[in-house]
């Protein structure tokens, strides 16, 4: 399923923590706080939230291994075959915020505009995450039509889960569809995207 258009809303406040302010110590400005309100203004207007989300039955479960129905990619390490161990199913996800804001904030970098291109890289993290929330909540909304509960995401790179499993990940959704490509380095491009893979369970 290729989503386009997905409704998400940034985080003022995790904006300010990932920027090193601690929002319940310190205040900002008047200058930063225009500053962040105009970088997420801009933000809302350069973002272009996709995703691409399947659902797969688990076929067997071994001690570091998921095999899932009807495709070839297995979910190998230790750590996401316990993270899904009590799951029937599960959904894998890419999401991403697209290319056009690592551009701009390439563009300010390059105009020594450092302070914008700051802010800006700081409100785009929290936006792909806050994507992913969304889309994590459409997969929630989907398992309790089913009478199911989720696990909480997953990611490639987390624990013993290795970061070259993106490879087969991206295959298996498609993830060109939306704009996700890989580097050598198993580094996704545009680097504002997350995969991941919750599990369903009853």
């Amino acid at each position: 399923m290729i989503l386009h258009d997905i409704p998400f809303t940034i985080p003022r406040y995790k904006v300010l923590l990932r920027l090193k302010y601690n929002v319940s110590l310190s205040k900002t400005n008047e200058k930063v706080d225009h500053l962040i309100d105009a970088m997420m203004d801009e933000a809302y207007v350069i973002t272009h939230a996709q995703a691409s989300i399947q659902e797969f039955g688990i076929r067997e479960h071994t001690e570091d291994t998921v095999m899932l129905v009807n495709t070839d990619f297995v979910l190998r390490g230790s750590d996401i075959a316990k993270h899904v161990h009590e799951c029937y199913q599960v959904s894998v996800m890419v999401c991403t915020i697209g290319k056009e804001l690592y551009e701009v904030v390439q563009a300010l970098l390059k105009n020594g505009e450092v302070a914008r291109a700051t802010v800006l890289d700081a409100v785009g993290s929290e936006a792909v995450e806050a994507l992913a929330d969304a889309v994590t909540s459409i997969i929630k909304h989907n398992a309790q039509a089913e009478g199911a509960t989720i696990t909480s995401r997953f990611s490639p790179g987390y624990g013993n889960w290795d970061i070259t499993e993106q490879r087969g990940l991206l295959k298996l959704l498609e993830a060109e569809k939306i704009g996700v490509m890989l580097t050598k380095k198993c580094v996704m491009i545009p680097e504002k995207s997350i995969t991941a893979c919750i599990g369903w369970k009853k």
